[in-house]
Order: C-alpha cells, then sequence, then structure tokens
C-alpha cells in the first residue's frame, strides 16, 4: 500500500483467497453483499494510511487519498451466457478482455416517501434489475386512538 501511495496510486489489490483464508465468513458475506463490505474496507483502508503511512513531513503525499478496493479472484468464472438475475449484486468472476465501456445506470435501492398532509413515512425496498418505485396513492398512516391521525384527513397522492 505505501509503494503505491508514493507513486499517487491509491488502490490496494486484495486476492478474494487470502480473504476466504483469513476468516470465511467475511469471505461469503462480502461475496453476498459487495456493495456493502466494498465501502467499509475502502474506509478501512484510508484508516490504516492515515495512522500507518501518512507522513506530515512529507509533502508530496495526500493527507487523506480516496483508495480503491481491488478484488483479484482465481474462482471458476462464470460464462456471460450463465449469467442469470440471482447472482446480480453478487460478487462473481466473468472471463475475458474489456472491449469498452460505458456510464452504468444508477438506480435506486430503498425510496422514502412522506406524506405531505401528516408526514408519515413509507420505506420502499427495491430489488436489483429493472424494479420501479410507485409511489402509494393513499396514506398509509394507521389510526392511532388519541393522537388524531385519520387516513380521511390526507388526501389522495399525498406522498
Amino acid at each position: 500500500m505505501r509503494s503505491n501511495a508514493q507513486r499517487l496510486q491509491f488502490y490496494l489489490r486484495v486476492n478474494i483467497r487470502d480473504l476466504n483464508a483469513f476468516d470465511e465468513q467475511l469471505h461469503n458475506a462480502f461475496a453476498t453483499n459487495p456493495t456493502e463490505y466494498i465501502k467499509v474496507f475502502e474506509s478501512a483502508i484510508q484508516t490504516i494510511y492515515r495512522v500507518d503511512y501518512y507522513d506530515e513531513n512529507n509533502l508530496e503525499m495526500e493527507p487523506c487519498p480516496k483508495f480503491q478496493l481491488q478484488i483479484h479472484s482465481d474462482e471458476n468464472p462464470v460464462m456471460i451466457r450463465d449469467l442469470q438475475s440471482n447472482l446480480v449484486g453478487k460478487l462473481i468472476c466473468v472471463p475475458g478482455i474489456i472491449t469498452s465501456t460505458s456510464k452504468s445506470n444508477i438506480r435506486a435501492r430503498k425510496c422514502v416517501y412522506t406524506c405531505t398532509n401528516c408526514g408519515h413515512e413509507k420505506v420502499v425496498e427495491l430489488n436489483f434489475g429493472l424494479a420501479r418505485a410507485i409511489a402509494p396513492a393513499i396514506c398509509e398512516q394507521q389510526r392511532m386512538p388519541g393522537i388524531g391521525n385519520e387516513k380521511a384527513n390526507c388526501p389522495m397522492n399525498s406522498y
């Protein structure tokens, strides 16, 4: 990590086999939910850099650069034709050569709708893929005795 940082190449390459040897449960969690674990790993890499490698006297070093986690794997690759929806959002190995890239489409994973009338919040979790978020037409606030929150007070499409 130090040699990469000195060359202004802020990445750390991790072999997935080493992660499995260190902690199999962590390896399995990482493989099934890489989005969350990559954020945690990159934050840990920045902390380690700041504590162990950053030299305040060296003016050429950046105080806290954004590090990238690169995962290397020798696991059995999944052929492109074998990709299915159950693999979306999981860490997999696909053989091939990158010939071109394009900007990815960003899609929401969670939507929070707030009723403009009573302030009730409705949280909608979305699955990976082409799932769409549709705002509820009717406020789902439950009647709470003594508070005076009634569905009848909220108009249609108040989210």
